[in-house]
């Protein structure tokens, strides 16, 4: 292997695992959304009636 094939397959194998990590990072936040009896919408909504009050 040449110089510029160790390159190339280095440059790939990291944008595969970037890949790799972002869609596994998506899945876990899906997951514990949907595990948690508060929603995302539901704690804007409450921050902004905080803000509101005040």
């Amino acid at each position: 292997m040449e110089y510029k094939e160790i390159k190339t397959v280095i440059i790939l194998t990291l944008i595969i695992t970037t890949f790799l990590a972002m869609f596994e990072l998506n899945i876990t936040k899906k997951y514990y959304l949907n595990k948690s009896k508060i929603s995302f919408t539901e704690v804007t909504t409450y921050a902004l009636k905080i803000k509101n009050t005040k």
